[in-house]
């Protein structure tokens, strides 16, 4: 199979996906809905992210914080407070990112690929890092996304979470997105997005039968 077949492959399953997660969450896009109309909240976030050739996108995710929130910095711990107790909820299961199909839907996004980050975080890859992520279309889910599955947990352990999070946890998210994008394939993806589905399966059992 060749490189553009696949990327073909891939570009068509993106859609495909999306369409069929879309339909088939499209209840619990209602229940959220209507639990952050009754709190007065806007249903979507919005905030820019860079995509694919460095191109600035708007990406979608329910509204997990209060209003304005976003102002006070981009790193968030377990315990944050700007965090609505509804919030808490979405972010543990995963659910406020399930927006992100409209992205993939518009083209936007794909449903596995490198993580899109706001320009202010982006600035802090090396150009030559920047430039290979930039290739490709940004994603819900992929490698740096499994690895860090748990970051908010993570970075609620340590004394200075912005300063952990660019030191080490930037870093390490870089080299797997490079990874990505030097080694894909249509395995790969297949392989990230079982693994994506097992690890958000764990996510709702007990924390006592929970493993990694």
């Amino acid at each position: 199979m060749t490189i553009s077949f696949a990327r073909l492959c891939k570009a068509v399953s993106d859609r495909v996906l999306a369409s069929i997660g879309l339909m088939l969450i499209a209840p619990v896009f209602l229940i959220v809905a209507i639990l952050l109309k009754i709190r007065r909240e806007s249903v979507f976030f919005r905030q820019k992210r860079i995509g694919q050739y460095g191109k600035p996108f708007e990406v979608y995710k329910f509204t997990t914080m209060f209003q304005g929130a976003e102002k006070k910095g981009t790193i968030t711990t377990s315990s944050d407070p700007r965090v609505t107790l509804l919030g808490k909820f979405l972010r543990k299961y995963k659910i406020n990112e399930l927006p992100q199909l409209l992205n993939v839907l518009k083209g936007e996004m794909s449903v596995l690929g490198p993580r899109p980050l706001p320009q202010e975080e982006i600035d802090l890859y090396p150009p030559d890092v920047q430039a290979k992520i930039f290739t490709v279309k940004p994603g819900i889910t992929g490698l740096a996304t499994l690895r860090f599955i748990e970051e908010e947990a993570l970075l609620d352990g340590v004394d200075d979470p912005e300063v952990y999070y660019v030191k080490f946890v930037l870093p390490r998210k870089g080299k797997l997105e490079c990874y990505y994008v030097d080694h894909w394939s249509l395995l790969l993806d297949l392989r990230i997005f079982w693994k994506t589905l097992f690890k958000l399966f764990l996510c709702f059992l007990p924390i006592q039968t929970r493993s990694d």
